[in-house]
């Protein structure tokens, strides 16, 4: 198998966290102050002892493109036969202002309907969608991709809800208004996509946003999962600071209007989503430090809840900006990410030269380290008792793997398991080392064991 090459895991091998983890040069253990546990019990805010998570990790594929019919029908049948049962399309396909186009529109579900009908069909169970308010006609800020406010301003708050509503309806397999062949539930909603420049809004307004949806969402389906916009926190961790000493005015993203105040605000209204839900887009050691900072947060107001990892990306070495230069000022290049260093730059940036212009071993090197770093996280995931974890991508990232984006996302330009061909014609093609050859499961789920 393709996986076995590049990572030197076979079927059957029993692969503890410790093992991953000590290949990439972090211990398992976080030396974060206070002692969290390894699973992820959600009945006491004070369990300590390391446990066996009791619960299996279901392992999704991210980000289905909905473009047509026949994109999705090739998705799902690789997807399926990779041993996926659970998966999350791409949120900018279905936003408010994408499904509903104005205030007195119909509620258009054809591509959603399209995916959950093709995929459910192949044997998936689990499905994770986001749920952005962004609409060009309802939005505070409609200014696309440069909105400094997406959330639905005050005339369209009701309007807003009732999308919401209507959306967790169609698909909880009730029997009422539900989608026509519904073969399983969708029990898990995130209301934005990530806590960062995707959701810039003020918290207070993002908080409003998510009492509304959340509100909405579990008269629909009781038993709905809501999560708030993930948490980003990439490479604030790695040097396993103190939970205590981390200052509110700390940016979380680096690049986007949010910090840690922000994030302990949505944290002091557990009232108001159902799982923690973070992105684990760098090193795969950092989701023992979020998982770690995250029981730490939570103790100090005395609940625990579960932890999602609804997006994934390959660790980039550097990333948000231009990778394949290392003379510029700081402000025209990347930001790096452990365990590259600053003085590594020069070197980073003749690497992605090299990727750029297709060299046969680079690109080799390039997809065998990111087939090895998802599976890292899966492997690291399932032993800290995340409950569910979306895996990148389903392609390349267009764009950023091209000349012109400077491999502006790092590695993760190249994360994709697949390649689809477009026009009438569309056809499947693997690139190597990819995580499209993960062994078949026979339920897509993993359970681990030390």
């Amino acid at each position: 198998m393709v996986l076995a090459a590049c990572t030197g895991l076979t079927p059957g091998t029993t692969s503890t966290a410790e093992d991953t983890s000590s290949s990439t040069g972090q211990t398992t253990s976080s030396s974060m102050s206070g002692t969290p546990p390894t699973t992820r019990d959600t009945t006491s805010s004070t369990a300590t002892t390391p446990a066996i998570p009791t619960s299996p990790l279901v392992i999704g594929a991210e980000y289905v493109l909905l473009d047509n019919p026949q994109m999705i029908d090739i998705q799902a049948e690789v997807l399926s036969g990779a041993g996926f049962t659970a998966a999350k399309p791409i949120a900018e396909a279905i936003t408010w202002g994408v499904m509903q186009t104005g205030p007195e529109s119909p509620i258009d579900f054809g591509r959603l309907d399209d995916m959950v009908t093709t995929f459910q069909a192949v044997g998936f169970t689990d499905f994770t969608l986001a749920l952005k308010p962004h609409s060009s006609w309802a939005s505070i800020d409609p200014a696309g991709l440069r909105s400094t406010n997406p959330a639905p301003r005050p005339e369209f708050l009701d309007g807003f809800a009732n999308w919401v509503g209507a959306v967790v309806e169609r698909y909880d397999a009730d029997g009422v208004d539900d989608m026509p062949g519904l073969a399983h539930p969708i029990r898990h909603y995130e209301i934005g996509s990530e806590f960062s420049s995707y959701e810039p809004e003020p918290v207070d307004v993002y908080l409003e946003t998510l009492e509304i949806a959340y509100e909405s969402a579990h008269a629909a389906y009781p038993e709905v999962m809501v999560g708030h916009a993930a948490f980003l926190v990439m490479g604030l961790l790695v040097d396993h600071p103190d939970p205590a000493t981390i200052p509110d005015g700390l940016s979380v993203d680096r690049y986007g209007p949010h910090d840690f105040g922000d994030i302990r605000a949505i944290l002091d209204r557990p009232e108001l989503f159902d799982y923690l839900n973070i992105h684990a887009l760098a090193h795969p050691g950092e989701i023992e430090e979020m998982v770690a900072w995250l029981d730490w947060e939570t103790a100090q107001r005395g609940y625990r809840k579960p932890i999602v990892i609804s997006d994934t990306s390959p660790n980039p070495f550097v990333a948000f900006g231009p990778a394949t230069m290392c003379d510029r000022p700081a402000s025209q290049m990347g930001f790096v990410f452990y365990p590259a260093i600053e003085e590594d730059r020069c070197r980073i940036a003749d690497y992605f030269g090299r990727v750029l212009d297709q060299d046969p071993d680079t690109l080799e090197w390039l997809r065998a380290y990111v087939a090895a770093d998802m599976v890292k996280k899966v492997v690291i995931s399932a032993e800290q008792g995340i409950a569910l974890i979306n895996t990148s991508f389903v392609i390349d990232l267009p764009f950023l793997d091209a000349p012109i984006g400077q491999a502006g996302a790092g590695n993760a330009g190249w994360g994709g398991m697949m390649r689809i061909g477009s026009g009438s014609s569309s056809s499947v093609s693997y690139p190597p080392c990819t995580t499209s050859s993960i062994p078949q499961r026979d339920s897509g789920r993993v359970s681990l064991r030390r």
